[in-house]
């Protein structure tokens, strides 16, 4: 996997449609009626009866967060939250990238001084140097603080926060706190929840409105707009609509049924696909029907693109610190390919194995990882080292799902990445290594 900065198409085009004023109270519907469309430190979290609940001991292990599955543009976000002295955050547009790196934005709320960041995109040069150091790596760019008002801990506060182009808005029980113009950060992402070390934290009533396009009547410098009520824009309609959740999972349980069976399925590599490939003999060889790439970034790539399709191989990596993938609905790259990767490896922190088989991540398209691991140490356990490994893959509209040795590790709606492409199986730049396919077999929906 690589990080290069650049904008995408898929982000940028959302389409022009008649433009409309927001309304105060029409549109909005919960976030989430579960903790199933969230990744991360779930046993951080509990959710029951419209409350979002979360402690963090001083000596958890975990980050302390949760991110939605969903990722979202525009859209304004209504809830009410309380936090003890250590305060909560609030993520909006975030992601999270190699290695464990979160970019966005974040919010920080609570009793004690409240403030808005910027958490820029990872520079794995200084990365390294942080680590080497045994040092944080530190992103963050402090873009504007304030002061709260004296509340009390237990005291519920209303807050209204809203991603609205290049702006960042907030108010707290109907004041405005904060409105930031910032060029150049990211157009989506996923919202998000975090805890401090002993922190504890509540929030209710999450209501999301989506938006589409959002047109301002001025374009103030960069920086803290003297307009904090953030007044006059429009925004047009939402370009998609939400998959509703029980539609969601019955439709995983459909395709995943369908998956499991024979019926239809065809080569894509090997016989019975002749040509199916581009050619690269220097990186890439066939021998006894498994295909055997050796280390460098390279891909071999279809010569199609598919748009809705199961596929289904058996993967071998060795060393199991390896790094291979399988890209899907991608397109070509000056330096490889950009676009959905199914991840397979493992990356030896120093201080322990970081798995990343089985998730979703977006390839030179700086969107990170799309769906994580919630219990790293329970996906490692899951990967058969140095043996094969069964993996299923599945496109169907904006639905994405992923199944490793018979349990799913991904299941993503995304409404923002491009609905077909070419396939491509991936040989990592790195120390020396080996990945192999077999019995890589594909059905078109």
């Amino acid at each position: 996997m690589k990080i290069h900065f650049q904008l995408t198409a898929q982000i940028l085009a959302l389409l022009v449609i008649p433009t409309v004023a927001f309304g105060a109270e029409t549109g909005f519907e919960p976030l989430m009626t579960s903790l199933e469309r969230f990744h991360g430190d779930k046993g951080t979290w509990s959710l029951g009866r419209d409350v979002l609940s979360g402690r963090l001991g001083a000596q958890d292990p975990g980050a302390g967060r949760i991110l939605t599955v969903e990722r979202f543009g525009n859209f304004v976000l209504r809830f009410q939250a309380r936090a003890d002295s250590h305060g909560a955050t609030v993520l909006v547009r975030a992601a999270v990238h190699p290695i464990e790196v979160l970019a966005g934005y974040e919010f920080r709320l609570g009793p004690s001084r409240g403030s808005l960041s910027f958490l820029d995109l990872p520079d794995f040069r200084k990365l390294a140097e942080a680590r080497a150091k045994g040092v944080p790596y530190d992103n963050a760019m402090a873009l504007h603080a304030w002061d709260p008002p004296s509340e009390r801990e237990a005291d519920w506060t209303d807050f209204e926060l809203a991603c609205l182009g290049d702006r960042l808005t907030l108010t707290r029980n109907g004041e405005p706190v904060v409105h930031y113009r910032h060029a150049g950060g990211p157009l989506e992402g996923s919202i998000g929840f975090g805890l401090d070390p002993a922190g504890h934290a509540e929030f209710r009533n999450l209501r999301i409105r989506l938006l589409g396009r959002v047109q301002w009547p001025t374009e103030p410098p960069e920086g803290v707009v003297d307009d904090l009520s953030a007044s006059g824009w429009t925004a047009e309609d939402s370009p998609f609509e939400r998959m509703r959740e029980q539609e969601w999972a019955n439709e995983t349980r459909q395709l995943l049924r369908r998956a499991r069976a024979s019926r239809g399925f065809r080569p894509l590599f090997g016989e019975g696909a002749s040509g199916e490939w581009k050619e690269s003999r220097s990186f890439w060889t066939l021998e006894d029907g498994v295909i055997r790439g050796e280390s460098r970034n390279h891909f071999l790539v279809s010569a199609r693109e598919y748009a809705d399709f199961i596929l289904k191989a058996q993967v071998r990596l060795t060393p199991k610190t390896g790094n291979s993938g399988i890209q899907v609905r991608s397109r070509l790259s000056e330096t490889g390919m950009e676009g959905y990767q199914i991840d397979m490896a493992v990356f030896d922190t120093g201080k322990g194995m970081l798995p990343w088989w089985g998730q979703i991540y977006g390839e030179e398209v700086n969107r990170g990882f799309l769906f994580g691991i919630d219990d790293p140490a329970r996906r490692l356990a899951l990967v058969r080292h140095g043996d094969w490994n069964d993996v299923v893959i599945v496109c169907k509209g904006n639905h994405l799902i992923v199944e490793l040795n018979g349990e799913v590790t991904a299941d993503l709606v995304d409404y923002f990445g491009d609905r077909s492409g070419k396939i491509g199986l991936q040989v990592h730049v790195g120390p020396p290594m080996k990945v192999e396919f077999r019995h890589v077999v594909i059905l078109e929906l």
